[in-house]
């Protein structure tokens, strides 16, 4: 893809066709997988390892059933920067916007530009690279039956004071349903990446994503998502905390940072626009 967010245990060299941005090895060292080969427990079997999958999968296939109405506010941040060896991020703008989950489906309400009361009924600007997915299309992504993603167990760690298990997968593109649009073509993408588990639950509390290069054009997006639970009207959700999402198109990368606040019960007085 755009360069490895994973560490190097994680990556295969040969999935990836740009060598000029795997050389930038700062690129995503923020959000890079710090994997370490001392104190690991002892790996499950095979059959431990089936059924921590089988519990992950249900959770996330079934995610987006299970939340109920809400809103929260959404603050992003837009950057663009060029391929290089040390790539430099301008930054673009930052929104703050009123986002309401209803009947399944997210709306915007955009509330402020750069800090100041934002225009009526401006959402972005045009060229943007529009993110999406938080609230479970990425988890479908990775684990509908029709993808036929491969898991590998790769360690288990302590996140958020939770036992973790964490998984790297991998969808070729021949059953991938991940698509990306450039210039009005359809590119389907194979991807790859790493899954943070609750091993308990089946909780998916972290997923980082990066789409493989395809038909050599040089598309392609990286995903990291955070979640964790959240009290809304009395009940716990898992819902998205923090998003950094990158898209690269041709010479120049995109990139969008995310933040969820003051999740609450949704209320009819809200004004919104469906994506």
């Amino acid at each position: 893809m755009i360069g490895s967010m994973l560490p190097a245990s994680l990556v295969r060299k040969k999935d990836f066709g740009y060598d000029c941005v795997m050389r930038t090895a700062g690129l995503f060292a923020c959000v890079g997988l710090a994997i370490s080969a001392n104190c690991q427990p002892s790996a499950p079997d095979n059959a431990q390892q089936q059924a921590i999958l089988s519990r992950i999968r249900e959770g996330a296939i079934s995610y987006a059933d299970r939340l109920q109405d809400f809103t929260c506010i959404e603050i992003t941040v837009r950057s663009a920067g060029g391929l290089g060896a040390h790539t430099h991020w301008k930054r673009l703008e930052q929104q703050e916007l009123e986002l309401t989950y209803v009947a399944h489906r997210e709306g915007l309400k955009l509330l402020k530009v750069n800090g100041k009361p934002a225009t009526a009924g401006k959402i972005k600007k045009g060229a943007y690279f529009s993110p999406g997915g938080e609230f479970g299309s990425y988890f479908r992504k990775v684990f509908d039956p029709k993808a036929q993603a491969e898991f590998d167990w790769d360690h288990e760690e302590a996140l958020l004071g939770r036992r973790t298990c964490v998984f790297r997968y991998r969808v070729p593109r021949s059953t991938s349903t991940w698509s990306v649009t450039a210039n009005a073509d359809e590119i389907v993408m194979g991807h790859h990446g790493v899954v943070h588990a609750d091993r308990q639950t089946g909780a998916v509390m972290r997923l980082q994503l990066e789409t493989e290069i395809s038909d050599g054009k040089p598309v392609g997006i990286h995903a990291d998502i955070h979640y964790g639970l959240v009290e809304i009207a009395g009940q716990e959700f898992l819902l998205p905390q923090t998003v950094e999402e990158i898209a690269r198109y041709h010479g120049t990368l995109t990139k969008v940072e995310m933040e969820f606040r003051d999740y609450r019960k949704y209320s009819s007085d809200s004004t919104i626009t469906f994506k």
